[in-house]
């Protein structure tokens, strides 16, 4: 059986053998590869460095994210990082993280590792100290929903960064944008449309060409295989997504169908929209050249 997944891709997966699984993303490490990329464009002070940090819950994928390869990163780009502060999953309060962030550490960026609620009541915290213009506050890829606002109010995110991968967003356009459109408003009548959405239709896209081109080549369904369709997942060159991924192009032996990563910002609408171009990502768990 060949399992297709979206979500965080861990160590354990992508060292999984016999490799039979096809991920929508990369690492979190890889994720801060090219998000670090973006800081070091972005910061202008020629004098210091900029220093960056995370603020994350509690969890094995959070801790997987502070991986040396990303501090060597971050050095060869001229970034300080700090050691990453966490907090309780069940937290509800973080002025005490923060205060060490801001007060202590002195931090430029701050990426939020956490749920929309986790993040929309960070935001909140981040305001109620005066902190929001003291640091550019960045929220991860798996809260990037209108639920955020809805928690933490505009004038509170209005302004707040966010760090897109696994797929485009709402205000993106093409067929495949529309498609996913169409999708939601016919089995997801409540709620509002958003990015999360859109990152489990392209992985299905890519299975569904993969097992195409499987059966395809064997003929027959009872001669098609997990293997089979996993050999033919890594023929797809330049595949066209309609705008919900960058086109895709499947690498042996790497499993990811997207290894890259956009900044976006809140508006004072509440839209989310891009303020960088894609920014291609490093493969590092499971890659033989890494040395981790």
């Amino acid at each position: 059986m060949a399992h297709f997944t979206y979500g965080p891709t861990t160590k354990l997966l992508f060292d999984h053998t016999p490799q039979l699984i096809a991920t929508g993303c990369q690492s979190d490490a890889s994720r801060l590869s090219g998000l670090l990329d973006w800081v070091a464009s972005d910061w202008k002070d020629k004098n210091r460095k900029p220093r960056f940090t995370g603020l994350c819950y509690e969890a094995t994928t959070s801790r997987q994210s502070e991986d040396p390869y990303v501090f060597k990163y971050g050095e060869d780009k001229g970034i300080e990082l700090v050691p990453w502060t966490y907090y309780s999953f069940s937290a509800t309060d973080y002025m005490t993280e923060l205060k060490k962030i801001i007060e202590e550490n002195k931090v430029d960026y701050v990426w939020l590792r956490g749920g929309a609620g986790q993040v929309a009541a960070i935001m909140k915290d981040v305001v109620r100290l005066g902190y929001k213009d003291k640091a550019k506050w960045i929220v991860t890829y798996f809260s990037l929903d209108p639920v955020v606002v809805k928690i933490a109010g505009i004038d509170v995110m209005e302004g707040v960064y966010g760090l897109n991968s696994d797929a485009g967003m709402p205000t993106d356009a093409g067929w495949g944008v529309d498609l996913a459109k169409k999708i939601f408003t016919k089995y997801r009548p409540k709620g509002e449309f958003s990015q999360l959405y859109m990152t489990g239709i392209h992985v299905a896209m890519i299975a569904h060409e993969s097992v195409r081109r499987a059966l395809e080549k064997v003929g027959e369904p009872n001669k098609l295989t997990g293997k089979e369709i996993i050999d033919q997942y890594y023929t797809i060159k330049d595949f066209d997504l309609g705008g919900i991924a960058p086109k895709a192009t499947i690498n042996y032996p790497n499993p990811a169908m997207m290894g890259q990563i956009r900044i976006v910002q809140w508006q004072k609408d509440g839209s989310i929209i891009p303020i960088s171009d894609w920014i291609d990502g490093p493969w590092i768990f499971g890659n033989p050249a890494s040395k981790e």
